[in-house]
């Protein structure tokens, strides 16, 4: 019987091992969060608009000098966003040094084949300081997503100093008709959002890089810095997040002791019970 035991003995060992190793890769492999990570929404000013265009984005500016009475375009771009038919915010300005003159919003909401893209903006100029920019695509089935530049706007330098463009109030609607997230209860967007200055007739000031990072929750305050700060490739989950952990690092193999633990006490307790039955000499 103890040797009738033994093989089943050795296979349950063999087979808990397997288990135990497939269990611990289990336990220390990429989590579902690793795998689906995706970079964050981000949306801003970008004070010199050179080289994007409605489907992709160069270095994010800052700051941009100008002298009074020159025209300049500011691009109010998104990057890594998913899906969206509709974007609104407000942007903020000082009217005594620059003032808005006009609006293109056929960029990003315009690039997917079949968009019907109408402006709901508020006519030029707004109320002074702030200036509302909206647009809706009615398109079927031409949500856009990803980065480039949502609307481009031409401001007038009026007279020396400096201006923050702020972005505000942004509310960006999905292809589902819901809000873009992080967003509050009234659907407003709360996740990274970048603004810039314009400097008329004076230097922007000391330079300092404005590099997009993920988890800011707040506004970035109005950054005091010269241009071209690059913003770099999107964050994307990395190699080492998504590999499972080398077998072993999942702890002790406690089935197979168990299983190791069971058959050495079945084994003895067969071997007590043969004795038992041998005839005493």
């Amino acid at each position: 019987m103890a040797k009738a035991a033994a093989p089943f003995c050795i296979l349950a060992v063999v087979g808990a091992a397997a288990l135990s190793s497939l269990t611990g890769l289990i336990v220390v492999g990429p989590s579902a969060g690793d795998i689906l990570a995706q970079a964050q929404p981000v949306v801003g000013a970008d004070l010199d608009p050179s080289g994007n265009t409605a489907t992709s984005l160069s270095a994010v500016d800052a700051c941009r000098s100008v002298t009074s009475g020159q025209r300049l375009d500011v691009d109010v771009f998104v990057r890594d966003v998913p899906a969206i038919d509709g974007f609104q915010a407000t942007l903020s300005y000082d009217a005594a040094v620059v003032r808005p003159v006009e609006q293109d919003v056929n960029l990003f909401l315009a690039s997917a084949s079949g968009s019907n893209v109408i402006d709901f903006s508020k006519p030029v100029p707004n109320k002074p300081g702030e200036y509302v920019v909206a647009a809706f695509d009615f398109g079927q089935n031409a949500a856009e997503g990803g980065s480039g530049a949502v609307v481009r706007v031409s401001f007038e330098a009026m007279s020396p100093g400096r201006s923050p463009i702020t972005v505000g109030s942004v509310k960006m609607a999905g292809a589902d008709g819901e809000p873009v997230q992080p967003a509050d209860s009234s659907g407003r967007y709360v996740g990274q959002v970048i603004s810039g200055a314009i400097a008329v007739d004076l230097p922007c000031e000391a330079p300092t890089q404005v590099v997009p990072t993920e988890g800011q929750e707040t506004a970035t305050p109005m950054p005091t810095s010269q241009p071209r700060a690059v913003t770099g490739p999107s964050p994307q989950p990395t190699e080492e997040a998504l590999r499972a952990a080398p077998p072993g690092d999942g702890g002790f193999p406690w089935l197979l002791l168990v299983v190791a633990l069971a058959c050495a006490a079945a084994a003895g307790g067969v071997a007590v019970v043969f004795r038992r039955r041998l005839p005493h000499r």
